[in-house]
């Protein structure tokens, strides 16, 4: 069976565009907390993802260690 990119398009395009909304919310929602923007790639991955956001929501973010941007945050 053969696929011509008319039809693989617009299924590319239902998984990719919520992929990389997801992974550019992440990245800034990370980078705000103090962590490398990298780590939202692991939204990207079952099961890494969910392991992931418990980590990171029970975590003490480095924002919350450095006393001069803490203060913000009070």
């Amino acid at each position: 069976m053969s696929h011509s990119v008319a039809s693989v398009l617009p299924l590319a395009l239902f998984v990719l565009v919520p992929a990389f909304i997801t992974a550019w919310a992440g990245w800034r929602i990370l980078v705000r907390a103090g962590y490398s923007g990298v780590w939202s790639l692991t939204l990207m991955v079952p099961l890494v993802n969910i392991a992931a956001l418990y980590m990171f929501a029970f975590a003490r973010w480095p924002v919350e260690r450095s006393p001069s941007v803490a203060d913000v945050f009070r």
